[in-house]
C-alpha cells in the first residue's frame, strides 16, 4: 500500500486542481497554475527533492528524460498525427453539436480564456499541455509505480485517473453528455496509448511528441471550427 499512497495521492491533487481551477474558480489562469505549475511540476520536484531528499541530478531520471532512440521517437510522431487526424476527424463530424451553439466560446469567455487571451491561451496549451501532462503521468507517475509486481495496474491506475479528471473540463466545454462521454473515451485510449509507448521506450520524449501533436490538432480545430 505504501507503494501506492503517494501515487495516488499526487492523481487525486491533479483532479483537485483542474476541480478548483475550471470548476470552481472558473479562471483559465488559476487552472494553468494549480495544474501545472502546482501539481504536474510542484508535486514531483517536491516528492523527488524534499521528500526523498534525492540528488537533483536524479529529476531528470525520475521523470522519464533519457536519450530516446530514432525510432522511438519516430513512434511518437507517428501516434501523434494519426490521433491528431482522429481528433479533428471526430471533431469535425460533430461539428454541429459541439461548436454549433457557441456553448465554447462562452465557457471560455468565462474563464478569461477568449478576445485578446486566445492568443496566449492557444501558446499555452501548445507549448506546455503535451510535455508537462507527459512528464506527470508517464514520467513521474510511471517511475514511481513501476515497481509494483502488477504492471497492469500501475499503467492502468494512472491511465483511469489522467482520463477521468478530465471530466472537469470537457463537461464544462462541451454541453451535449454523450460527446462528453465519447471524448472521455478517447483520453482513455490516448492515455493507454501513451502509457504502452512509455512502456515500450523506456522514456517520456516520445509520449511527450504524440501528446504535443494531439493537442496542436484538437487546438486547431477548436480555432477553425468555433464560431466567431
Amino acid at each position: 500500500m505504501k507503494k501506492i499512497a503517494v501515487p495516488l495521492a499526487a492523481m487525486a491533487a491533479s483532479a483537485a486542481s483542474l476541480f478548483i481551477g475550471f470548476t470552481l474558480l472558473r479562471s483559465a489562469v488559476a487552472g494553468f497554475v494549480l495544474y501545472y505549475l502546482l501539481c504536474c511540476f510542484g508535486l514531483p520536484a517536491a516528492d523527488i527533492l524534499a521528500a526523498r531528499r534525492l540528488s537533483p541530478r536524479r529529476l531528470p531520471a525520475m521523470l522519464g528524460l533519457i536519450k530516446p532512440g530514432r525510432g522511438n521517437l519516430a513512434l511518437g510522431l507517428a501516434s501523434g498525427l494519426v490521433m491528431a487526424a482522429i481528433a479533428v476527424a471526430v471533431l469535425a463530424i460533430f461539428r454541429e453539436r459541439v461548436f454549433g451553439d457557441g456553448h465554447i466560446r462562452e465557457v471560455l469567455g468565462a474563464w478569461g480564456a477568449s478576445g485578446g487571451n486566445e492568443g496566449l491561451v492557444y501558446a499555452v496549451m501548445l507549448a506546455f499541455n503535451g510535455a508537462v501532462e507527459e512528464l506527470f503521468w508517464r514520467g513521474y507517475l510511471h517511475e514511481r509505480l513501476k515497481s509494483l509486481p502488477n504492471r497492469f495496474l500501475a499503467l492502468a491506475l494512472p491511465t483511469a485517473f489522467f482520463a477521468a479528471q478530465h471530466i472537469f473540463v470537457v463537461s464544462r466545454l462541451v454541453a451535449d453528455p454523450a460527446l462528453v462521454a465519447l471524448i472521455l473515451v478517447g483520453i482513455l485510449g490516448a492515455g493507454a496509448i501513451w502509457a504502452y509507448m512509455r512502456e515500450r521506450t523506456l522514456g517520456v520524449l516520445p509520449c511527450v511528441v504524440s501528446h504535443m501533436l494531439v493537442t496542436a490538432g484538437y487546438m486547431g480545430a477548436l480555432f477553425f471550427f468555433s464560431p466567431n
